[in-house]
């Protein structure tokens, strides 16, 4: 594995990487750029081709090819490391061959699919038209990839046949099953094709809507060797970059919604498939944003939905918001009666879970019944703050029967929410809580002598005298340069490294490449062997002067030491005459 990481960081010029997605200007030695990871006016990122690292001198950001990869891509290490593969060109070594080589099967019969179903749409008038009159003209069509299955047993299965690919495959792909006759038939039949991709935008599976009615009306891919439902968020490969920009996600109940949100100019929507929203989507979706707007259909089944999708993000530490449309209507309709406004001002009305429990049960019961303030209760327990709280009491407390002061009412709500608040912790005891997500530590500090000789371990003309400077642990005076100089020669203990500094800096641990980068600041003047030998020089100096210092500190009473200090200081000062 250290190989392959090896060659990929040799393959992938950071600069060029970085690039593909801000603008870099040259700035002397470096590279320097408008920073993604804060609100950046004043070009604030430098990026060091040499050492193969980014550092942002603002909010502190910083990392390899990697950290890059996985920051602006929402991914793990594993992901970013096939991500950065694929591009190098490095073949990365599986566990199972036998299990990557089914996947790449996979993957292939599912490209095939694809082409089968566009060319049939082309065929397809009733299709096309079903896809007019639902206002998905042919631009949009082309842009979502959108395909129809005709209505026969054996259409897919037999152009698949002729390209060369196993049936059985076909099944492991969800494209085909076995019939009663023994044969393989088409899964989906008769319906409008929507390609599913990945966050990456690799075509991964299908939903297929049936023309006009009948059931069922929906049919997704089931998980395969390429596709989990329960990971997967439609139109996140499209909408990633809008949610990160916007700072919250539009989260409907299936593609239709996201076609037709895309179309009303709500860019930043995505969809969970045919299976409930899971902790795992929470977790996607909280590498994006920290809001998300839960736009479901407002029947019986879609208010309950969005209530527990709500709790699952705010479990996960995404705030929730809830926007309800019409009775009867979801995106995708409400888009074609009313146009993109509609849908627009629909995610701006958005309110928060306890306001959206509360107007339910203002529309399922009248205060005047005991189930309506019960069901308040319940619903103010459940306010994500003190501040909303006290925003839901005020309009509440008017109709609380018996009490006529809206203080004292107000007073009365605030125990009936802790009572029930208290009765639902006491049923969710034992649920684990989210974690918290980590603060940016703040960089070590280290001193200009310091900096010069860590400095000149990444300069080919000066990693060996550097090097060998690092023997000596004691002429560091601060503990970052002291770890640092005892990790270099840990990690080469023979001789000064000698593969570019792109490969062995980004190998050390990362607090320790971070301190080699900040070493090499945007403002650092180019280095030579004389400016090395003098820094370790008077480094040895300062060590020396601390040196005595510590013996006149423990010295006094004592004769023998005090001799050794009067040896000590005679020696420094043949040394400066």
């Amino acid at each position: 594995m250290a190989d392959e990481l090896d060659q990929v960081r040799s393959r992938i010029d950071i600069v060029d990487l970085i690039g593909q997605r801000q603008s870099l200007k040259k700035a002397g030695k470096h590279w320097k750029g408008l920073c993604p990871f804060h609100d950046d006016r004043d070009p604030s990122m430098i990026v060091n081709r040499a050492m193969g690292r980014y550092k942002c001198w603002a909010c502190g950001a910083s990392g390899d090819i990697f950290n890059w990869v996985m920051e602006t891509q929402r991914v793990d290490f594993k992901e970013a490391l096939r991500i950065l593969a694929d591009q190098a060109g490095v073949e990365i070594r599986r566990q199972d061959p036998k299990k990557r080589s089914e996947r790449e099967e996979v993957e292939k019969i599912t490209a095939a699919a694809q082409s089968y179903f566009r060319a049939e749409l082309g065929k397809s008038q009733a299709a096309r038209d079903y896809l007019e009159q639902r206002g998905i003209d042919k631009q949009t069509q082309d842009e979502w990839g959108i395909g129809y299955a005709p209505d026969t047993f054996e259409g897919l299965t037999s152009t698949l046949q002729k390209k060369g690919f196993s049936l059985q495959v076909a099944e492991a792909a969800f494209l085909a099953k076995p019939s009663s006759r023994g044969n393989f038939i088409d899964i989906f039949r008769g319906r409008v094709i929507v390609p599913i991709k990945d966050e990456r935008g690799r075509l991964i599976a299908f939903g297929g809507r049936i023309l006009g009615d009948g059931q069922p009306k929906y049919i997704n891919s089931s998980d395969t060797p390429i596709f989990r439902k329960g990971r997967i968020l439609y139109g996140l490969d499209r909408a990633k970059d809008v949610i990160a920009k916007a700072g919250y996600a539009i989260l409907v109940e299936g593609y239709m919604d996201v076609i037709a949100c895309r179309m009303a100019g709500v860019e930043n929507s995505v969809a969970n498939l045919g299976t409930a929203f899971t902790e795992e989507h929470a977790g996607i979706l909280k590498r994006w944003c920290t809001k998300v707007v839960i736009l479901y259909d407002r029947d019986t089944a879609g208010q309950k939905a969005a209530m527990k999708t709500a709790e699952i993000l705010l479990e996960a530490g995404v705030k929730p918001l809830i926007a309800m449309p019409p009775e009867g209507e979801d995106p995708d309709s409400l888009l074609q009666r009313d146009g993109a406004k509609a849908v627009q001002e629909l995610v701006a009305s958005a309110v928060t879970p306890t306001e959206q429990r509360i107007q339910l049960v203002k529309e399922k019961f009248s205060p005047a019944d005991d189930e309506y303030w019960n069901e308040i209760a319940e619903a103010l327990a459940m306010s994500s703050s003190p501040m909303e709280l006290e925003r839901c009491l005020e309009p509440l407390a008017v109709d609380l029967p018996g009490v006529s002061d809206r203080s004292s009412a107000q007073a009365m709500l605030r125990r009936m929410a802790a009572k029930a608040k208290r009765k639902m912790t006491a049923e969710r005891k034992g649920r684990p809580a989210s974690e918290p997500v980590p603060e940016r530590k703040k960089p070590a500090r280290i001193s200009g002598l310091e900096s010069t000789v860590l400095r000149s371990l990444i300069i080919p003309a000066l990693a060996k005298q550097a090097w060998e400077l690092l023997e000596d642990n004691e002429m560091f005076h601060s503990p970052a340069a002291k770890a640092a100089a005892m990790a270099v020669r840990t990690e080469f203990p023979d001789a000064a490294p000698d593969v570019e500094p792109s490969i062995w800096v980004n190998r050390l641990a990362e607090e320790v490449a971070e301190l080699l980068m900040q070493a090499e600041g945007p403002d650092s003047v180019e280095l030579s062997s004389e400016h090395l030998a003098s820094a370790a020089k008077r480094l040895k100096a300062k060590s020396e002067a601390r040196s005595r210092q510590a013996m006149v500190e423990t010295a006094t009473g004592d004769d023998e030491a005090l001799q050794k200090l009067n040896e000590s200081l005679r020696k420094a000062h043949k040394k400066t005459i």
